[in-house]
């Protein structure tokens, strides 16, 4: 009697488990098929976008959007963002954007187009008006990453500037610091600098010489008072 009462009051909530555990099983396996990954599309940018289809899973459904973003960026590196849209049953959508340059850059036979990154993000074509880098030339490649400490100074210095100030060219001072040309203006700065600290003193000096209205033919930042 015992054993029955149990199995009135307990059987039905077995069959409705039983059922959810058969149910579930059957849509995840039965989803290999209906939302199989048949198409990879590449939208927005105009790019070539590399992507290894053997590491990306066929299942649409339970698909590992970050995972895959990660490994598509770590593939592409002139990419500067990625979105994955699904677009069921059967295909995935790539949103991509190329990393935008900021500046030419003075290469081994060429002249490249570099990122506030320090990518090589393609080739100079003479359609863009961008201040030039021409350190000592560097051989890389595009999709490549320059680690190179003046580089990342002259970076720095561009991406400090306000936005009314034209940075022509930057060039080498000496064995250890770099001049920017902004206007009839040479900025002198030290190749090894503490990019955050070094953008606000910037800003704050080229500020109190605005009001004032006047421009200094150098302002010298290797030293505390420029």
């Amino acid at each position: 009697m015992h054993n029955k009462a149990l199995a009135r009051e307990f059987g039905p909530l077995a069959i409705l488990l039983g059922l959810t555990a058969i149910a579930s099983i059957s849509v995840y396996f039965g989803s290999d098929y209906i939302f199989a990954l048949e198409n990879i599309e590449v939208a927005g940018d105009t790019l070539q976008v590399a992507v290894n289809e053997e590491k990306v899973p066929n299942n649409l459904l339970f698909f590992p959007a970050e995972k895959v973003k990660e490994e598509i960026l770590r593939d592409n590196p002139i990419l500067g963002s990625l979105e994955l849209k699904k677009k069921f049953p059967h295909t995935l959508i790539i949103v991509a954007k190329r990393r935008e340059p900021i500046a030419k850059i003075t290469l081994e036979s060429i002249v490249g187009l570099i990122d506030r990154e320090g990518y090589i993000v393609g080739i100079d074509d003479g359609t863009r008006s961008l201040p030039l880098i021409s350190l000592e030339p560097l051989r890389v490649s595009v999709g490549q990453q320059v680690r190179d400490e003046s580089l990342r100074a002259a970076l720095a210095l561009i991406a400090a500037l306000p936005p009314h100030y034209v940075m022509r060219k930057i060039t080498r001072f000496d064995r250890l610091s770099i001049v920017g040309k902004v206007q009839e203006t040479n900025i002198i700065v030290p190749q090894t600098i503490d990019q955050n600290h070094f953008s606000s003193t910037l800003q704050t000096i080229l500020e109190r010489l605005r009001i004032k209205g006047t421009m200094p033919t150098r302002i010298d930042l290797r030293f505390d008072k420029p």
